[in-house]
């Protein structure tokens, strides 16, 4: 996931140049500089700000971590500067607990160094969080923790995984926010008993390993990825090999990808039945999948079936706002995110017609929503903000090839104004919405095969949004 993270980034910057040329390949990291070589840049860096690294207060580190984070990406063709001047950044930054700006420079040194930058940024929130002393500040290093958790659970690393979700639960009461203090504590518990399954199922993956149809080895690691982690797209071959009963039978009808409504009720309410022979974790992962293809059934339900999915739905506590998406080093505000020149997407793949809406306000021109097989579409394109361009889903995603390109004049986003954005994309159709009024529309025959994340790029700084959700239509 950190491998894709990065090559997305480099993907937003040639969204940038708007030339739309296949994505050049992200630069090679480059090996850490010496100590002595570090040193040297520091005491200069040092003695150039002097004055700020005198004060001492969370305001002040604050805004040198943001001026050394700028001068780092300002200076050309020094690595050895640039590293220290992103150090410092992300140091300053942990003692001013501010965590966003904390992973903004983390992540940097990651895109350019062979530095582990799961193990910086949890010792460096747990920096920030014995720094944090207002109630905001704790509240954002407990959702800093709480995203880099997720993190550290899909790669495996569940000694980092505990040290997060421990320090989320620790900054969550002092944020006298409730619903985070409930999800905080909730999830340190998950993440003890995920770390515990992890271990124990180490010796069955090697197993695998050795003999790919050991149904026992299988089960065992199958059950870890789908119902401890969540990594359904990993686990579910597993079980289909392993399984047995309803649970054999529930997953076969999950793994032929049902498109109609009524099919995907019947997989939710299969996972939903089996959580109730379950607790924990695993009755919450069989009730997440469930809550997955109820979501996707619930637009197109009536009667009966209908009120039956939104009872379960309703009983359910669903994810948070953003639970659904990877937002990077957006900054949660709120009821909304602000994002820096960057990207979210979903954490689910997708493939096939698909709807994508988001609420957003924008600060400057260029925001971009990037679909299946090379498409997108353009808001407010920095060289005509009158130009809504729409990239048909005929490039191929896996060379970063858009594809071919149709116009149509619009009424620029003002600045400062939350509109509601609507894109649908069929095999039949292309059509994109303004607060629900049609600005384009187009019919075709489109080839929708590549499954992948749903995307959505800020190119300014400082853009807001308020929702982002995709879902699979007919």
């Amino acid at each position: 996931m950190i491998t894709r993270f990065r090559s997305q980034i480099v993907a937003v910057f040639v969204l940038i140049s708007c030339t739309f040329a296949i994505e050049a390949a992200p630069p090679e990291r480059v090996p850490v500089p010496a100590d002595d070589v570090q040193k040297k840049v520091e005491t200069d860096v040092r003695a150039l700000y002097r004055t700020e690294y005198s004060k001492k207060s969370a305001a002040d580190l604050k805004a040198l971590a943001a001026k050394l984070f700028q001068l780092g990406l300002e200076t050309k063709g020094d690595p050895a500067s640039r590293f220290v001047l992103f150090r410092e950044a992300k140091d300053l930054a942990a003692k001013a607990a501010d965590p966003v700006q904390v992973l903004k420079a983390i992540t940097q040194l990651g895109t350019e160094f062979q530095v582990d930058e799961l193990a910086l940024k949890t010792d460096s929130l747990e920096t920030a969080g014995r720094a944090a002393a207002i109630p905001s500040a704790q509240r954002a290093v407990a959702v800093a923790a709480l995203s880099t958790t997720d993190e550290a659970v899909r790669v495996d690393r569940y000694d980092e995984a505990v040290r997060l979700s421990a320090l989320a639960a620790r900054a969550a009461p002092k944020s006298k926010d409730e619903p985070l203090l409930k999800k905080a504590g909730a999830r340190e518990k998950e993440i003890r008993e995920i770390a515990v399954g992890y271990e124990l199922m180490k010796p069955s993956e090697a197993k695998l390993k050795i003999d790919p149809k050991n149904d026992a080895a299988a089960r065992v690691v199958g059950r870890f990825r789908c119902l401890l982690k969540g990594d359904w797209e990993a686990g579910l071959p597993l079980l289909a090999q392993s399984a047995d009963g309803k649970l054999k039978e529930v997953i076969r009808q999950d793994l032929a990808s049902p498109k109609l409504a009524e099919e995907r009720r019947a997989v939710a309410d299969g996972y939903w039945e089996l959580s109730d022979g379950e607790k924990g974790t695993v009755a919450r992962q069989l009730r997440l999948r469930a809550y997955h293809f109820y979501r996707l059934a619930l637009p197109d339900l009536g009667g009966l079936a209908l009120e039956r999915a939104k009872r379960r739905v309703d009983e359910f506590e669903p994810p948070g706002p953003w639970d659904h998406l990877d937002i990077g080093n957006a900054e949660v505000i709120d009821d909304f995110i602000r994002m820096s020149p960057s990207m979210i997407q979903t954490k689910e793949s997708f493939t096939g017609p698909v709807e994508m809406r988001v609420v957003v306000r924008l600060p400057a021109n260029d925001i971009r929503l990037a679909g299946p097989s090379g498409s997108s579409v353009i808001f407010n394109w920095g060289d005509n903000p009158q130009e809504l361009r729409l990239h048909r889903p005929d490039g191929n995603t896996n060379e970063e090839k858009l594809g071919s390109l149709m116009k149509a004049p619009i009424q620029a986003l003002k600045f400062n104004t939350w509109y509601k954005l609507r894109w649908r994309l069929t095999a039949s159709e292309c059509t994109v919405w303004v607060d629900e009024k049609i600005v384009l529309s187009e019919k075709g025959k489109y080839t929708l095969t590549s499954k992948e994340p749903m995307r959505f790029f800020a190119i300014p700084a400082g853009v807001d949004v308020k929702s982002f959700t995709v879902r699979s239509v007919k």
